[in-house]
């Protein structure tokens, strides 16, 4: 509605108040419109159909008959904005001069503000965004597929090494276990042999001096790396002369001798260095800390078979029994 049209209306107005429908029926036939008539949405009030959009607002509460002028701040306006979605602004933004909707619908019956119909620009921007988005996911989707395709044939290949793996030790498990079963049968009969005396038989042990058997007991046990086991052995004998002599040991002193850092290999070959018939190095201090030549002489060999024994270290045996016996002009010990 025009505002110079309507000015005696609004005055009139403003002089008799606009709650009573009376007062708006008599002013309807005063302005000579009462023809036509508006009801409110809400029932409220219902008033001719001049004082539609009449820039008045008559319906206070939904703002129903100024739904294109705004003059009212209740109730809210669709804007159309096709191809986008419709969009609802409040009444108090129609025709304030500021473009709410993108086709410009909620200032087009005022022209305060020139709005351009931007909506489908609009809906190509965001048709471009979900189309972008769209090939984004299938490139994703692309990739997923790629990176399950390779982790799939990682899968199928460290199965197929997996396989061929085992098979490839299946028959060295069954050579350890067949070389484990031997050593066990060798071990066995070689704790045998020293129980029942063949292997001191061998050595011809009882050919030896009570200093060649402590001389052979040392070297043999430095070599073998069993002397704690040897010492062990001797501490417990059943002779109470050894384990009277034992007793005078000091054994914190032949730990730390054979504590030292050197590996059986390289006690075997400074063993191996001494003349035959002379202790040098640690077999000297071996032979200064434990008594062993004022021991019976067959005993103590045997307790060294059996140190040699436990700790699987025969070898050292044979040598060290052979170059006593060459340097005494015995001859080498027998064969194994």
């Amino acid at each position: 509605a025009n505002a110079s049209p309507m000015a005696p209306r609004e005055r009139l107005l403003r002089r008799m108040g606009t709650a009573a429908p009376w007062r708006l029926a008599l002013l309807a036939c005063l302005l000579g419109r009462a023809a036509a008539s508006f009801t409110c949405d809400d029932g409220s009030l219902t008033m001719p159909e001049a004082f539609v959009d009449d820039g008045f607002c008559d319906c206070k509460r939904d703002g129903s008959d100024e739904r294109g002028t705004g003059a009212c701040s209740a109730g809210t306006f669709t804007c159309p904005q096709w191809p986008l979605e419709p969009k609802l602004v409040h009444n108090s933004r129609r025709g304030d001069g500021v473009c709410d909707c993108c086709d410009g619908s909620d200032e087009a019956l005022h022209g305060r503000a020139a709005c351009p119909d931007e909506c489908e620009a609009a809906a190509r921007r965001e048709l471009a965004g979900m189309e972008e988005g769209l090939a984004r996911r299938e490139a994703l989707l692309e990739e997923g597929a790629k990176l399950e395709a390779a982790w799939e044939a990682d899968v199928a290949r460290l199965d197929a090494e997996r396989r061929a793996m085992e098979e490839r030790t299946e028959p060295l498990r069954e050579e350890v276990a067949q070389m484990r079963a031997a050593d066990a049968t060798r071990r066995a009969a070689l704790v045998a042999a020293v129980a029942d005396g063949s292997l001191a038989t061998l050595l011809r042990l009882d050919a030896f001096s009570p200093t060649e058997s402590a001389l052979f007991t040392a070297r043999s046990a430095l070599a073998a790396g069993a002397v704690e086991d040897l010492v062990e052995a001797l501490a417990d004998h059943d002779d109470p002369l050894i384990s009277d002599l034992m007793d005078g040991v000091p054994l914190g002193k032949v730990q730390a001798l054979v504590g030292e850092g050197q590996s059986p290999g390289e006690l075997h070959e400074e063993a191996g260095s001494c003349e035959a018939a002379e202790p040098c190095g640690k077999e000297a201090e071996l032979l200064a800390l434990v008594p062993l030549a004022e021991m019976p002489a067959g005993e103590v060999a045997r307790a060294a078979l059996a140190a040699a024994a436990a700790a699987d270290k025969v070898g050292p045996l044979w040598a060290a029994a052979e170059h006593l016996h060459m340097a005494a002009g015995r001859g080498p010990a027998a064969a194994a």
